[in-house]
C-alpha cells in the first residue's frame, strides 16, 4: 500500500537478499505486491505496460558477471517486436564503490551496443556512480539508495533519474534525462524520508560525481567485495556479502547528463 500510494507501479525482486526467507518469503513477497496492484519484475523475466500511448518493456535482472548477460539478451530479444522502448533494471556490483566494477562496464556497454535496449539502470552498491551515455543508450551504472532502512547512516546522496519519453509522428521514440538531486533523509539521522536538494553547493557535490568519466578499476585497489564471475561465485557472494558503505568520493566531473 505505501508503494502504490507513492504512485510506484512495478517493484523488482531481482537482488541479493530475495531468498533470505526461502521460497515461501519469496513467493509471498510476490503475491503481496501483485495483490497491491503492482507488477513484479523477476529475473529476466519481461514485464510490459504502456503509458500515454508507448508501449515500455523492462527486465529486471541479476548482473555479477558477464557470463549473465545471455540470460539478459535473450529475454531483450524476446521483447523486440512487443515495445516501443526497453528498459534494463540489474542488481550488481561492489558495495560502497563510486565507480563501477570492470566486469560492470564492460558488461553494460555490450549491452548498450548491442541495440536491444534504450536505457540500463543499475542498484547495489548503496552509493551513486557515474552516468554516461554509449551509443545513445544512458547507463546509470548504480542510483544509489533512495528511501533506506538498513543504515541509520547511509551516504546521505541520492537522485530521481528521470526518463521522459516522447513519441514522434513517424513512430519513433525519443527520450530525455534529467537528474534530480536528493538527500536520503534530513536532520541528523536517517528518517527514510528523501528530500529535494535546494543547497547548492550540495546539489553539485552530487552532480559532479555523477558526470565523472567512467574509467576501469586498478587491480589493486582494496574492496569490500569481489564481484562474483561464475554462477558458483555468485552464490558465495551472496552468502558473505558485507554491508560496508562507507566510501570517499574524488572523482572529477564531465558532460554526461542534463540537469533539473
Amino acid at each position: 500500500g505505501i508503494l502504490t500510494e507513492g504512485s510506484v507501479e512495478v517493484a523488482s525482486v531481482v537482488n541479493n537478499h530475495v531468498d533470505d526467507f526461502g521460497d515461501e518469503g519469496y513467493t509471498d513477497t510476490v503475491k503481496s505486491l501483485e495483490n497491491a496492484g503492482l507488477l513484479v519484475g523477476e529475473d529476466c523475466v519481461p514485464v510490459y505496460f504502456e503509458k500515454n500511448g508507448i508501449k515500455i518493456g523492462l527486465v529486471c535482472c541479476n548482473l555479477w558477471g558477464q557470463w549473465q548477460l545471455g540470460f539478459v539478451e535473450d529475454a531483450l530479444e524476446e521483447m523486440a517486436d512487443k515495445c516501443d522502448y526497453k528498459i534494463v533494471f540489474f542488481h550488481g556490483g561492489t558495495e560502497g564503490r563510486h565507480m563501477p566494477d570492470n566486469y560492470k562496464i564492460d558488461a553494460c556497454r555490450e549491452l548498450a551496443e548491442s541495440g536491444l535496449c534504450d536505457l540500463i539502470v543499475g542498484a547495489h552498491p548503496h552509493v551513486l556512480q557515474p552516468l554516461e551515455v554509449v551509443d545513445g543508450v544512458p547507463i546509470m551504472y548504480s542510483i544509489g539508495n533512495f528511501c533506506f532502512a538498513g543504515n541509520n547512516y547511509p551516504e546521505n546522496k541520492t537522485v530521481i533519474f528521470k526518463a521522459n519519453l516522447t513519441k514522434n509522428d513517424d513512430g519513433s521514440i525519443s527520450a530525455e534525462t534529467k537528474i534530480v538531486p536528493c538527500y536520503v533523509y534530513t536532520g541528523d539521522i536517517n528518517s527514510f524520508q528523501p528530500a529535494i536538494i535546494t543547497d547548492e553547493e550540495d546539489k553539485q557535490e552530487i552532480l559532479t560525481m555523477l558526470s565523472a568519466p567512467v574509467d576501469y578499476i586498478e587491480e589493486t585497489e582494496p574492496t569490500t567485495t569481489t564481484a562474483p564471475q561464475t554462477e558458483a561465485q555468485t552464490e558465495e557472494y551472496i552468502t558473505e556479502e558485507t554491508e560496508e558503505i562507507f566510501f570517499e568520493e574524488t572523482e572529477a566531473p564531465s558532460e554526461a547528463y542534463t540537469e533539473e
